[in-house]
């Protein structure tokens, strides 16, 4: 059964109201939710819909119960969608790390050890990092942003026959961003006082 779920625009050059889903019920499952429908006088996608809009209240992303994905959403700056591919990863990658897959990680090491996270990084009296929202907003989204074809260029690869890059590349294409935003090329106001050489990419490395 294939269901509507979503007020979203799509990822692609054209967008539409919502993407579509394909889903799988037990006929006791879809008989009740049938039922539920014909109680909130909805379609069934629609009754579908509301419930995972519903359940994104109670789905929590912190030990405590306290941090929910909905609760998250209505805050602009803490909010983990976004119509950009490139934001939307950042802002996962920001606060939620746990839920990075193996491919995620690779890719946020990648981000992390070019140096174009280096505006927004703060550290607190203990030296934990915590995140400057003006410079990730004003200057490393739109800078990610930019930059986000040729960074899935080095990562991902641009054949079908070679679908995945070398660490050589990734390497390569760190080496090449670092320097860049050392030399205050990317963010002007920033500017190194010494190159530091980049850290090995390969990708057996993960790195938390």
């Amino acid at each position: 059964m294939t269901e509507e779920a979503g007020d979203q625009r799509s990822w692609g050059p054209k967008s539409r109201r919502s993407e579509t889903v394909t889903i799988r019920l037990e006929p006791r499952l879809k008989y009740l939710a049938d039922l539920a429908a014909q109680k909130q006088r909805r379609s069934l996608s629609s009754f579908i819909e509301w419930a995972v809009e519903d359940s994104l209240s109670r789905i929590s992303l912190s030990g405590d119960g306290s941090i929910t994905i909905k609760n998250l959403e209505s805050d602009f700056e803490k909010r983990l969608w976004d119509v950009d591919d490139s934001e939307r990863f950042m802002r996962k990658a920001i606060h939620c790390p746990e839920l990075l897959d193996t491919d995620d990680l690779k890719l946020w090491k990648m981000i992390e050890d070019s140096l174009l996270l280096l505006p927004a990084q703060d550290r607190t009296d203990t030296g934990a990092r915590q995140w400057n929202w003006a410079a990730l907003q004003d200057e490393v989204f739109p800078t990610i942003r930019d930059i986000w074809p040729s960074l899935m260029m080095a990562f991902v690869g641009t054949s079908e026959k070679e679908p995945r890059s070398s660490s050589e590349e990734r390497r390569r294409w760190v080496e090449h961003m670092r320097n860049t935003v050392a030399h205050g090329r990317v963010y002007p106001r920033i500017k190194a006082k010494k190159i530091m050489p980049p850290p090995d990419v390969g990708t057996d490395e993960i790195p938390f």
